[in-house]
Formats: structure tokens, sequence, C-alpha cells
């Protein structure tokens, strides 16, 4: 009797329709042999389904039959392919690239064009549902034993490849391929490229403003509905709101372009008080030059901007209004991270500067209350 091998499922039909195909699946297979990797894609996402078929798929032993059913073009003249991987899984679905990147990953492959007069001799599958009617009769074949080339003949598969993540310096270009059931937001920026844990990244998603995330290694490092950025247990950046949901919280899509500067200035507070009140100075961070060439323009213009040598002290000056509200403005732009809260008390930012130092680039954040047009804020030069 031959060996009869584990088939899986990756769709965005849902509960019902999934039912439909596992009923076609059991006629051949007995229990416990159909596994549901996924049945709630975002509709018509090929990309998404894609990726999560490369992730999952790959975690199945050698020889498991895939099916995707992911087919905005159901009943329309793209092809029904079996590919025969090198591995010696079979994956079954439309050819609109929703194979191809757990084809490449498992070693690639020879691919047939599903004949359904092979497949169900005697019966035309539905235009509106070949996965209930074409494609899971093809796997549950295969998965009793039936070879590919039975089933159709050779074919050449349409290319196809996910979107890949872009570096160039301190930016990182990727987009949203996932939002799983807690509302996280899954990418394609590898994991890898973020930066250590405890330092911040601007992120910005779409069109919308940069937000200044902290660097995350779990999700309870992170405070009560806090966003944040981690690895997630794909390997890929995931962006994150502790027990809360970070695609509503930010209107987040599959498909949406994500944007990563870092690591960005972060806050901390400065001991002792600052005449009525306690203010809160931004650590100097190490950026490359390409990314410190456009706050020279900004900073330099202004008297009192001035460079600084390692070590050097200078005296707090302040700083127009109208100079402070266009600083303020640039840099929440470009995604710094800018607090108006310190020790409980709330006060309003009155002015922002950039100070050069060497390579490095220090946010100086001046503090004022209600009762008072100027709040100095002493510092120190770093590298």
């Amino acid at each position: 009797m031959p060996r009869r091998r584990l088939v899986t499922l990756t769709t965005d039909i849902g509960a019902v329709y999934a039912a439909q195909m596992k009923a076609v699946l059991y006629q051949r297979l007995p229990p416990g042999h159909v596994i549901d990797l996924v049945h709630d894609v975002t509709p018509h996402r090929i990309e998404e389904a894609a990726f999560l078929l490369r992730q999952m798929g790959a975690m199945l032993p050698p020889g498991t039959v895939h099916i995707a059913v992911v087919d905005p073009g159901v009943g329309s003249a793209r092809a029904p392919v079996v590919v025969e991987c090198a591995d010696g899984s079979l994956l079954v679905g439309p050819d609109n690239g929703v194979l191809q990147p757990l084809s490449d990953r498992l070693g690639g492959g020879i691919a047939y064009r599903l004949d359904p007069a092979r497949v169900t001799p005697g019966r035309r599958p539905s235009p509106t549902f070949e996965g209930r009617d074409l494609f899971a009769p093809a796997a549950a074949r295969l998965a009793t034993g039936t070879p590919a080339r039975r089933l159709g003949r050779r074919f050449s598969p349409r290319p196809y490849s996910l979107p890949a993540p872009r570096r160039r310096g301190a930016t990182i270009q990727g987009v949203v391929l996932h939002i799983d059931h807690f509302g996280n937001l899954i990418t394609n920026v590898p994991g890898e490229w973020l930066p250590p844990e405890g330092r911040r990244m601007a992120v910005r998603l779409g069109r919308g403003a940069p937000r200044s995330l902290p660097r995350a290694r779990t999700y309870a490092d992170l405070a009560p509905r806090r966003l944040g950025i981690l690895v997630s247990s794909f390997g890929t950046a995931e962006v994150s709101a502790r027990e809360d949901s970070a695609s509503r919280r930010l209107g987040a899509r599959p498909g949406m372009a994500l944007t990563l500067r870092g690591p960005v200035t972060d806050v901390r507070e400065v001991p002792g008080p600052v005449g009525p009140e306690r203010a809160v100075c931004v650590t100097s961070l190490r950026l490359c030059p390409e990314a410190l060439e456009p706050h020279k323009k900004l900073a330099l213009p202004h008297r009192n901007s001035r460079l600084l040598t390692a070590g050097q002290t200078a005296r707090p000056e302040p700083l127009p209004i109208n100079l402070a509200r266009a600083a303020r403005s640039r840099m929440a732009s470009e995604g710094h991270h800018v607090t108006s809260e310190t020790n409980g008390a709330t006060l309003r930012t009155h002015s922002l500067m950039y100070v050069l130092l060497r390579d490095c680039v220090r946010l100086q954040t001046r503090m004022r209350t209600n009762a008072a047009r100027h709040a100095y804020l002493p510092w120190r030069a770093e590298v």
C-alpha cells in the first residue's frame, strides 16, 4: 500500500469553503492527514499567502503536499499547476506566484499544468471553486501515490518573487506582509537588520507620520499598550503593541509600505532642576555621514549652533520661537522622538536644535512652562 502523505491548506476562503475542500480530501485520506495552515489570509493578497506558505511549509516534512488557494483569477486562463520540488514535496494551486517562494525554498522543481480530464475524469470543475473541484482531488491523488506527471503536462510557471527589503545607510524600506491574530505587523525586513535592543527606530507606515519606537526583545519588555519593534517568530521585523493591536492603533494593512530609520535619539531625564522645572535631554547617537548631512542646513546657520569637540561645555542660549517651531516640524517629519513629559509634570516643547558633534548629532531640547518664556538646558558635548 503506498505511503500516504500529509496535505496542508493555505487559503483566503474561510472555514465554510475550507471544510468543503477537506471533505474531498478525506474521501481518500485517513483522519489526521490534513493540516490547516491558514484560512484567513487577507482576501486576494497573493504575496501574504506566498510569504506564510513559504515560512510554514518549509517546516513540514519532505514529501508533504501543499495546497494554496488564494486565487483572484479562478476560472480564468491562468493555469492550475502542481510543482514537484527537489525534496519530494508537491505544491498544488494556481500559477499566480503563490507557490513560487516555497518552491524556491525547497530547491525548485518541475511544474505540470493540471488537466481536469486526468484529475477528475468525467467531471468538470466549478469555474468559481477550483480549490474544491480540482486542487483538492489532485492533492488527494498525489498524497496517495499518483505521480504528478500523470495529472498533466510539463509547464513553465510565471516568475514571481516576494517584495525585497532595501537598506541604504540608516534607512530601511520594507513592506507589511501579514497582520496576525493579535494585530502585530509582520514585515519583510530581516530581523538581523534591526539595531540592538534598547535603541529606538523611527517607524513610518505608508504616508503616515514617523513614530519613534523602542527595539525590544520580548513583548514583556514594553509597557502595557506601548508600541515597539522586535524580531517576530518568522525571523523578520515586527511592529507590535503589548496587549493591544498595533494594526488598529496605526491603521495598518497588508501591503503597506514601511520605512525604518535608526537608531534615533532616545530621551533621558537630567537630574536636578533647571530654573522652575526639570528638563529632559537627548543622548548622542552615532549616525552615518549621509544621515548627518541634511541636519547641517538646519543647525549651522543659526548663531546659537556651533561645532564642539569632545568634552567641551557650552552655555545654554535661547532659540527664537519661529526657528524652534521650524525645527520641531523638521524633526517630527524625520521621525525623531520628542517628549513633553518628565517627572509626571507636563511641559511644552519650546525650542529644539541640532548640535553637530563630529560624526554625531545631538538634539537639544529646551522646555518651558506657561509661566516662563524660556527654560534653558545645560548640556555637555559627547562623542
